[in-house]
Order: C-alpha cells, then sequence, then structure tokens
C-alpha cells in the first residue's frame, strides 16, 4: 500500500512556485489583459479576471507616469478657468482705459473749445483796442502838424522880431552917435565930433542909416531923413581936418 501524500499538494508533484508537476503554469505578470506574445491572458473559467490580475492591474495604474483621466481633465479645467479670469480682467482692464481716455478727451475738448471762445474775445478786445489807438493816433498827428504849422509861424514871427530888434538897435545906436557928434560939433569940439562919429564902423553907418531912411519913407515921407544929416556932418569934420579920411574907406566887419 502506497504512502499517502501529504495534504494540501496536488498530485504530480511540486514545482518551485508551489504548483504541482501537472498544475498549469501561471501566465506572466503585466498589464491586464496581456500575455505571451501571440497568446491572449487567461483568466478564471467565467471570464472574470483572477487575484493577481487584479492586483497587476492596480500596481500598474498607481506606478503609470500619466495622470488619470480625471485628474488632467480637472488640470485643464482650472488652466481653462486662470486664462478666462485672466482675460477678463485684461478686458475690464481695457474698458476702463478707454473711458477714462475718452473722459479725458472730452474735457480737453471742452476746456479748448472755452479757450478758443476766450482767445476769439481776447482778439476781438485787442482790435478795437487797436483801432482806438490808431484813432488817437490820427487825433495825435492832427495836432502835430498844427503845432508844427504853429511853430513854423512862431519861428516866422521869431525871425521878424529879432530882425526888427535888430534894426531898432542899429537905428538907436547910430541916432545916438549921430546926436552926439552934432552937439559936439555945435559946440566946436571938432576932434570930440570925430571921435564920436568914428565908434561905428562907416559902411555899417551907411547901410543902417539907407534901411532907415527907406523905412521913414514908406511910412512917414515927410519925416526926417538921417542920410542929408550924416553926409552934413562927415563933409563939416573933414573940412575941419578933424575926421581921418581912412574911415570912409572901412569896410564893416563880418
Amino acid at each position: 500500500m502506497n504512502e499517502k501524500e501529504p495534504l494540501g499538494v496536488p498530485a504530480g508533484g511540486g514545482g518551485s512556485d508551489g504548483r504541482g508537476p501537472g498544475a498549469p503554469a501561471s501566465p506572466p505578470s503585466g498589464p491586464a489583459g496581456e500575455g505571451a506574445p501571440g497568446k491572449q491572458a487567461e483568466g478564471r473559467p467565467d471570464g472574470n479576471p483572477g487575484p493577481e490580475q487584479t492586483l497587476d492591474r492596480h500596481v500598474s495604474r498607481e506606478t503609470s507616469p500619466h495622470p488619470p483621466n480625471g485628474k488632467r481633465s480637472s488640470f485643464y479645467v482650472y488652466l481653462a478657468v486662470l486664462f478666462g479670469a485672466a482675460f477678463l480682467m485684461l478686458l475690464l482692464a481695457y474698458f476702463v482705459q478707454r473711458r477714462n481716455n475718452e473722459t479725458a478727451i472730452s474735457a480737453l475738448r471742452s476746456t479748448m473749445d472755452l479757450s478758443r471762445e476766450e482767445l476769439m474775445e481776447e482778439i476781438q478786445g485787442l482790435e478795437e483796442e487797436k483801432q482806438g489807438l490808431l484813432t488817437e493816433k490820427e487825433a495825435l498827428q492832427a495836432q502835430m502838424d498844427e503845432l508844427n504849422t504853429q511853430l513854423e509861424s512862431a519861428n516866422k514871427q521869431y525871425e521878424f522880431i529879432n530882425g526888427a530888434y535888430e534894426k531898432y538897435v542899429g537905428y538907436t545906436s547910430i541916432l545916438q552917435v549921430l546926436y552926439a557928434a552934432e552937439v559936439r560939433l555945435e559946440a566946436r569940439d571938432y576932434d570930440g565930433a570925430a571921435a564920436e562919429l568914428t565908434q561905428i564902423v562907416y559902411s555899417y553907418f551907411v547901410d543902417t542909416i539907407g534901411d532907415y531912411d527907406a523905412e521913414m519913407e514908406h511910412y512917414n515921407p515927410e519925416g526926417l531923413f538921417l542920410r542929408p544929416r550924416f553926409d552934413a556932418l562927415v563933409e563939416e569934420l573933414t573940412r575941419r581936418g578933424a575926421l581921418d579920411e581912412g574911415w570912409a574907406g572901412q569896410e564893416q566887419a563880418p
């Protein structure tokens, strides 16, 4: 009678993996559904994966370098939300800046319109002031022309008066000298008479006496003329030898 085989060991002997000699080999470990090349993974007779295949699938999922589809979708959604929020913030900032620019431009246009009106008013005021100054200038020009006319008239009057004064001074001087010489002649002071007469240059004496007699003839034809008195006095003093004959040849100093 043969010895009984140990319990728990299948008939046919065991291998190194604990299976009996006649037990089928276990499929190689790997991703679920994969086996040896050209062969499909074996499972239970009912078609469900065995415990080893389920464990291999869990290990494969945990050690896979790619994240699961659920986490990847969440990351893309978060990224899309982040970009969307940034875009909305930029869009909002653009509209705010645009509104501020429109407000600033509107204020600037209002200021420019106001400044233009003020400038036009100022220009109109300056034009009126210019017109007033031109009118005042014309009035002053007319006054200046009138003053120039008066000045010319005054200069003519001055020249006339100055000439008359010089004539008066000349007439007075020759009348005084002529009278003083006649008085000394009547007193038989011939030398004194000659001295009085020779105080004035002969030519000046003659010219002044000629002017005096011309005016006297114009205003009073029957008046006393000086030339006959002068000639008589010169003749008498020359005859008496008191008057130097060279005196009659003297020229008037310039």
